[in-house]
């Protein structure tokens, strides 16, 4: 099963490209519930509670050295549950 999946996207495009999400995954109940490295990292979930994240966003700052930066973000993410 499928945990979590996301892209990133370089920081000059990143606010639109988060608000197109935000409006695009509206009418499936997704919401932004989750913003991580000052919005480096968005996270839209469709629990009512906000928990558990499924599509993530996020952005890298090629130009600027800030702490977020520290964290590898790769061009895409793709999460899985295993049976252990």
């Amino acid at each position: 099963m499928i945990s979590h999946t996301g892209i990133k996207v370089t920081a000059d495009v990143l606010p639109s490209v988060t608000e197109w999400y935000t409006k695009a995954l509206a009418p499936l109940g997704y919401k932004k519930t989750r913003s991580f490295y000052g919005g480096l990292a968005s996270g839209f979930s469709d629990r009512p509670d906000g928990n558990n994240a499924d599509w993530w966003v996020s952005g890298v700052f090629n130009e600027e050295k800030t702490a977020a930066q520290s964290v590898h973000v790769p061009n895409s993410h793709h999460a899985f549950f295993a049976k252990g």
